[in-house]
């Protein structure tokens, strides 16, 4: 089963859509108002986390040079 399948006309993730809201709807019956927003919170919090590990992780790597000796910043070069 593919989760990113697209129906044709709408272009709409129909296996998506029905999988995670699926979850959703569980999770909503399962707990309450109170625990879902601790939930909402503790995820946001996790992504912040997450992002900010990633910047401190990149600012410390080493700067990669090209044999030509300029700065490879990891970007396509445009055309």
């Amino acid at each position: 089963m593919k989760i990113g399948w697209n129906e044709t006309g709408a272009q709409v993730p129909i296996n998506a859509v029905l999988v995670f809201g699926s979850i959703t709807a569980i999770i909503a019956l399962l707990f309450d108002i109170e625990t879902l927003v601790e939930f909402l919170s503790i995820g946001t919090l996790l992504a912040y986390s997450i992002v900010s590990a990633c910047v401190i992780i990149l600012c410390y790597q080493p700067a990669r040079y090209q044999e030509d000796g300029s700065f490879d910043n990891g970007t396509p070069q445009a055309l």
